[in-house]
């Protein structure tokens, strides 16, 4: 939706100091919410073209995720991840060594998930994409590997949603409040 989309354009402007993040305009037709209607041309006129990446300090970002959702049980979890690509990349996705991402897919397509800098990666061309994949475990950990680059996350914890997902050094608490110990 074109709210979440203005939502993660605004998110990567204040994460990277003022740098533009992409965005896509709403296809025709699509809903818009009355209050964000105005800014349906604003957007188009800034979304990035084809191979248009950006250099954010001495950095070049092809990769632009904008949400990822985690649904976490004491099984294993499942993610999505939205991703708008400008050029070839490599994207780190969620997990790490102990908790490796299975049953990965790139717009329900199967895709091979490579180890790069330890974490596990894909490849990804340029355009839109939806990722989606499970992690198992055999009990709930405390916390999940995810990117520094995730901007919105929807987490929910067996079933429960966590209005404020805690986030540190690259890794999502999967407790919930009413898990975690009272303070002495």
């Amino acid at each position: 939706p074109i709210w979440l989309t203005l939502v993660a354009w605004l998110a990567g402007v204040f994460v990277l100091g003022g740098a533009p993040a992409p965005v896509q305009a709403a296809p025709p037709g699509a809903d818009v919410p009355p209050e964000l209607a105005p800014w349906v041309s604003w957007v188009k006129d800034r979304e990035l073209p084809a191979g248009d990446c950006r250099e954010v300090s001495d950095t070049t970002i092809c990769a632009w995720p904008s949400y990822l959702s985690v649904q976490a049980t004491d099984k294993g979890a499942s993610f999505q991840l939205d991703v708008s690509v400008f050029g070839p990349s490599t994207l780190e996705i969620p997990g790490d060594n102990e908790h490796w991402p299975q049953a990965v897919k790139v717009d329900k397509k199967a895709a091979i998930v490579s180890r790069v800098g330890g974490a596990p990666s894909l490849e990804l061309t340029e355009g839109r994409h939806k990722i989606t994949g499970t992690i198992p475990w055999l009990s709930l950990p405390d916390s999940l590997r995810v990117p520094d680059e995730m901007g919105l996350i929807d987490l929910r914890v067996k079933g429960d949603a966590v209005a404020f997902p805690s986030r540190s050094d690259g890794w999502l608490s999967l407790e919930r409040p009413g898990d975690l110990p009272e303070e002495p």
